[in-house]
């Protein structure tokens, strides 16, 4: 009798130890997806990208170059948050800025397309013919390198 007593404690304890290791991945993955964002975000500028295109969507340019901005000052290196703050300056009619913007997001990634064409209504815009043709010929390289890589050069 006293050896089935044992053998139940034991049991008991053994199962009640097997439900505390369920919580270990309820306690490991957000302190992980914590410790990842200090380190490197990645959730924020995902989320700031997205609330800003949103809102560039529904025309509020001021609150969208507001979001784009938080991205940048999170990741400096993100051609799309440099985009969308050349597009909300864009809307809001502050070209200088929107160009410098369009500048970085194509420094940071030569082919991004959508940055060279905004860049080049701009340009149309303010009729500055010499710095359009220029931006047509990066344009027609960075087409050329995305279709040929590795036959074209800069």
């Amino acid at each position: 009798m006293n050896n089935t007593a044992e053998i139940a404690s034991q049991a008991i304890a053994k199962h009640k130890f097997s439900n505390k290791l369920v919580y270990l991945p309820l306690i490991l993955v957000p302190l992980l997806l914590i410790v990842s964002e200090v380190i490197k975000p990645w959730i924020r500028p995902w989320y700031y990208l997205r609330e800003g295109n949103s809102l560039l969507d529904q025309n509020q340019a001021q609150d969208s170059l507001n979001k784009f901005q938080q991205v940048i000052n999170l990741q400096r290196d993100s051609a799309t948050a440099w985009k969308g703050r050349g597009d909300a300056l864009f809307t809001l009619g502050r070209y200088s800025g929107a160009l410098e913007a369009y500048d970085q997001a194509i420094a940071i990634e030569p082919a991004n397309v959508k940055a060279l064409n905004n860049q080049g209504k701009i340009l149309y815009q303010q009729e500055n013919c010499h710095r359009r043709s220029k931006l047509i010929n990066k344009r027609l390289k960075s087409s050329l390198i995305t279709l040929m890589p590795g036959v074209v050069r800069v």
